[in-house]
């Protein structure tokens, strides 16, 4: 609002006094009616809060329930294994709350804690949180902004704003400027406004505070933190579906086999303990566990690649990602400003293929006539002036060395009106008692060339002994003793190209210097036209050697520089892989839509400018308008905070999985907001890794390819635990209901189900959890869709398939003793005759044993299998899964000890198999890996035909 209106309608509107701001006792007024000029941060969860909340969850309902039920069973040991699970997962839960808590006590940091005022028209210093609406506050370079203001005073004010506008460059103050653009005009085009947290880093200044605490922008952002409500994962809304499922699963298993009990004049109380046992062997227990260990481990590999993953659900995710929206600075850019090309001598050339001995003074003009330092690591001043540092250092050219031979005597500063600076240098003339030779005479007759034009020949001789003396003592050649008689001066200029060449005469080409002609004058406009479509920030540096004073009159211009914040070397390439893997990459940066598009055509991101949107352009448009376009746009410029969000909600709303990457205080809503946020490490700020879900530590976007390639791979492992969890459960299902309906008594004891459970819903589950996945295939396949099932993509036929294979195996053990029992007696085999003969306790409790063995081995042939639907058993690399051998070895043991330890048969009611039986049931029981092997060969006739 305050951008719209002049100095004196905003001292009017905040009752303040544009001099001398406000009396002391109106600013303590003010400051109990507005409150402290703060973060708020939202109440605390208590530590109970925050476990109670972990157990919001059907699936855990259900394990609880389960539980209870087996502590009524007497099954302590299962019930111990379902608390820890319980327990683990709401422990690890706990641990991942308290972001949004934490994302605004670094905004809290982010807050200046002093501020500069003029109260009364007396100059002070106060805590920034007594700041009140309408106080003058005074800004110099280095301080941070400590509230909204508006401008009254700007001189050459340069202010950093990239936290909070995504800016890759300081923005020039003018508080004269008054916008007309009402309230579309973007943060960063708001000349005449200043925002908290923001860094003045160059000039002076004083405003008028419009707004303090969570009413400003920075504030803003804090509400939207707060307000955003943490939303499941697709992996956690699966799971929640599958728990509500199974919980409704056990309750029909429960009264259809009470029913039939009562229907058929069973043994109620035994039938029911047997429903229950069952509706408990329904839920998959270790599943959570499962889940969880298996993010956990991913979590860890993650680390070893730059990775570090704040809350575990957030790995899976990254398997579903179908849209990555990053910001520009800092994410797909190196955010740090470089000189890519300059012109020179008629042509444009990348700055690497510069020679420096073509014209030393180009290279002088940009480090002698420069603000900043880059010395011993440390590095201050104006991003672009540090670019020209950069640059001559490349050419061997160090700015400390080269100003004590050419210190600076004079200058004429920067100022936006100019748009120039000027500083004259003095050199003393240095004899050397090592010459050059004949490269030292080439340069001397060029120089005099050079300046002859000019009339200013005895000035251009001094001017090259002074470069030959200059360039001996930076290279090294020795040098002799000093001479005060052989001081000289030059000016050097930079500034905007077209200022500049308004005061330059003459030029400086390949002949040497020559007089300015028009046709150099289009010649510089057609260079500098294609330089600023190519987005490239442009400098010119001029020269007026043999001056008494810094003058900006009759210039040489030598040529000029175009740089920018470059593309990571990295993202084009990672572009790339996500394109192959179905994966939209879309830019959104409050930078300029000319910058913006010129890094998205660069990396690939975007081919035209109709790709591209601003954020005035977004901000006209309804929902519904937005929606009809939002496919077809890759790059999304000069957008605020609020519009970030409102374009990831846009593709969340089409049903994309939606990471944000992003590293300012400006990324922390839509990082929030997003499916999975994906803050820098490096160069983030705290509030947008607080927001976060995931965090690279190496600032690399080509590792958010690792990172989904993980995530694909840590969903299949998951989705193939749940899978072989549920088709073993599932047999286990189908053999006791066929045996009950048929009149038959139940193959299996409430023990064998929750023992067989106890073997194959831990490690085996496990070993699937944490399998090694082929990275690059997976890579090549399209996201998964939001609302996709874990029993998608023949999932639910696998599961059913080998849940009815099972329990054919498991019904044939237990009926092969009585069908051989009527055979022998010449008997018919019916369901009324197995019924009666298994009626004998010793025939039905071998039956049993017979059941409970095929039904636990098969279980882990079937998890062998499960590795990979698409791979035979015998091209699958075992030993990169030891924990699969191992659960298979340990699950073989332990079933084994069941029937054979005199202790375990007594327990469990089984009788002792002879090698014979075992051979026999062991044929048997590997019916699935015989039908995986069958499945295999027969998807491999049908692809080559």
């Amino acid at each position: 609002m305050f951008d719209q209106y002049s100095i004196t309608e905003t001292a009017e509107e905040l009752k303040s006094d544009r001099d001398l701001g406000l009396s002391g006792k109106e600013a303590g007024e003010r400051l109990r009616r507005d409150g402290r000029n703060e973060m708020k941060a939202p109440r605390k969860k208590t530590p109970v809060e925050a476990f109670l909340e972990q157990l919001n969850d059907p699936l855990i309902y259900v394990l609880i329930v389960a539980a209870m039920v087996s502590v009524l069973l007497r099954e302590i040991s299962d019930a111990v294994i379902i608390g820890v699970v319980v327990v683990l997962n709401a422990a690890v839960g706990m641990l991942q709350e308290g972001k949004a808590r934490r994302a605004l006590e670094s905004l809290k940091k982010l807050t200046s804690p002093r501020a500069m005022v003029i109260r009364g028209g007396r100059r002070m210093e106060i805590p920034a949180a007594e700041l009140a609406l309408g106080d003058l506050v005074c800004l110099e370079a280095g301080c941070q902004v400590p509230a909204d203001l508006r401008l009254t005073e700007a001189s050459n004010l340069k202010i950093e704003e990239s936290a909070l506008t995504g800016e890759s460059l300081p923005m020039e103050k003018d508080a004269g400027f008054i916008s007309t653009r009402g309230s579309h005009l973007p943060l960063g085009d708001r000349q005449n406004m200043a925002y908290m947290s923001t860094i003045v880093t160059y000039g002076r200044g004083q405003g008028l505070v419009t707004a303090v605490g969570m009413n400003t922008e920075l504030g803003q952002i804090a509400a939207m933190i707060t307000e955003a409500k943490e939303e499941m994962t697709p992996l956690q809304r699966r799971l929640g579906e599958l728990g509500k499922v199974l919980s409704l699963l056990s309750l029909l298993l429960c009264a259809a086999l009470f029913v039939i009990a009562v229907l058929q004049h069973r043994n109620v109380p035994e039938m029911l303990i047997t429903a229950i046992s069952l509706a408990v062997a329904a839920v998959p227990e270790g599943l959570p566990a499962v889940v969880t260990i298996c993010l956990a481990l991913s979590v860890t590999r993650m680390v070893k690649v730059n990775t570090i993953v704040r809350r575990l659900p957030s790995v899976e995710t990254l398997g579903a990602v179908s849209v990555v929206c990053s910001d520009k600075t800092g994410t797909l850019t190196q955010n740090r400003m470089t000189v890519e090309k300059c012109w020179f001598d008629g042509c444009i050339r990348k700055m690497e293929e510069y020679d420096f001995f073509q014209c030393p003074d180009f290279i002088y003009g940009m480090t002698l006539c420069n603000d900043a330092s880059a010395e011993g690591g440390s590095r201050t001043g104006d991003p672009t002036e540090l670019a020209l540092l950069d640059a001559a250092e490349l050419l061997g050219i160090q700015k400390s060395e080269l100003e004590r031979q050419m210190p600076r005597v004079d200058e004429l500063s920067f100022d936006s009106d100019r748009k120039m600076m000027t500083t004259l240098h003095r050199q003393r003339t240095v004899p050397s008692s090592r010459q050059a030779g004949s490269r030292r005479e080439q340069e001397k007759g060029r120089f005099v060339r050079e300046y002859a034009g000019m009339g200013e020949l005895r000035a251009a001789e001094s001017r090259t002994a002074e470069l030959r003396a200059s360039k001996l003592k930076m290279t090294g050649p020795g040098v002799a003793e000093q001479s005060d008689a052989g001081q000289k001066r030059i000016a050097y200029t930079k500034g905007a190209p077209d200022e500049v060449l308004k005061r330059c005469t003459h030029i400086f080409t390949g002949q040497g210097v020559i007089r300015l002609t028009e046709l150099h004058r289009r010649q510089l406009k057609a260079a500098l036209s294609e330089m600023s479509r190519e987005a490239l920030r442009t400098l010119a540096i001029a020269v007026r050697p043999g001056v008494t004073r810094a003058q900006e009159e009759n210039l040489t211009f030598l040529g000029m520089v175009g740089m920018r914040d470059p593309a990571r070397p990295e993202a084009a390439a990672a572009v790339a892989d996500f394109r192959e893997a179905g994966v939209k990459t879309v830019m959104i940066t409050g930078d300029h839509v000319d910058t913006a598009f010129a890094i998205g055509r660069q990396l690939g991101i975007a081919e035209n400018q109709r790709q591209c949107m601003t954020g005035e352009e977004l901000s006209r448009l309804s929902d519904e308008e937005f929606a009809s376009r939002i496919e077809e746009l890759r790059v999304f410029a000069r957008v605020s905070p609020a519009q970030k969000v409102r374009i990831v909600d846009g593709f969340k709303r089409r049903g994309e999985i939606v990471a944000m990457t992003g590293d300012g205080v400006n990324d922390a809503p839509s990082l929030k907001k997003a499916d999975i946020g994906i803050a820098m490490g490096k160069t983030g700020t705290d509030v947008a890794r607080q927001a976060s879900d995931m965090i690279l530590t190496d600032d690399n976007f080509a590792t958010i390819r690792r990172a989904i390639e993980e995530g694909r791979g840590v969903y299949e492992n998951i989705r193939k635990s749940v899978i072989f969890l549920l088709s073993s459960n599932l047999g286990e299902i189908i053999t006791m209901f066929l045996a009950v309906i048929c009149g038959m008594a139940a193959p299996l004891k409430s023990s064998h189900i929750l023992w067989i459970n106890l073997i194959t819903d831990s490690l085996p589950a496990l070993a699937l959890g944490v399998d090694r996945n082929d990275g690059r295939s997976l890579m090549k396949q399209q996201p998964r869709k939001a609302r996709e099932s874990l029993f998608a993509r023949g999932g639910l036929v696998c599961t059913c398939f080998y849940g009815a294979l099972i329990a054919a195996v498991s019904l044939t053990a237990f009926l092969m003793l009585p069908c051989a029992l009527l055979r022998v007696n010449d008997l018919a085999v019916t369901p009324e005759s197995l019924a009666e003969v298994l009626k004998n306790a010793s025939v039905l409790s071998k039956a049993q044993t017979y059941a409970f063995t095929v039904l636990g081995m098969s279980q882990l042939f079937h998890a062998v299998g499960m590795r990979d639907t698409q791979k035979s058993v015998f091209r699958m690399k075992h030993l990169e899964n030891k924990l699969m051998i191992v659960a298979c070895v340990t699950g073989f043991l332990l079933q084994f000890a069941v029937t054979e330890i005199p202790v375990l048969i007594r327990a469990f009611g089984t009788f002792p198999l002879s090698g014979r039986e075992w051979m026999r049931l062991s044929i048997l029981a590997a019916a699935p890996l015989f039908a995986h092997e069958i499945l295999v060969l027969g998807a491999m006739v049908k692809k080559r035909t």
